[in-house]
């Protein structure tokens, strides 16, 4: 499995996303308000962009760790190997565990 279709499992298939971009939404919106001068404030777009790199970073580091732990085989169809790490994040609860960590994720 390729980061990007491991970013669209984990954002179709998970409830964290949503969960996640709030609270990175509220987190810049924060550090926007105590930014000085008003003119150095971000626009609600870039605000955006920020918290979904945020959520790359955090997606990055879980696939890297999988990728690590996970010792996938390659195989000749790619579905197989979509298919290899779906088991092991279903055999790992590692939709479930992602969720319940985002929901006491705290940014400070």
């Amino acid at each position: 499995m390729y980061l990007d279709e491991f970013k669209q499992y984990l954002e179709n298939y998970g409830r964290s996303y949503e969960r996640f971009m709030q609270k990175a939404i509220d987190y810049q919106n924060t550090k926007n308000a105590r930014r000085t001068p008003a003119s150095k404030r971000w626009s609600d777009e870039k605000i955006e962009r920020e918290a979904e790199k945020m959520w790359t970073g955090i997606i990055k580091n879980i696939y890297e760790k999988i990728k690590a732990n996970g010792k996938f085989k390659k195989r000749f169809v790619h579905q197989e190997e979509i298919d290899d790490w779906i088991q092991f994040m279903n055999e790992h609860e590692i939709l479930d565990s992602f969720s319940e960590s985002v929901d006491e994720l705290e940014f400070e």
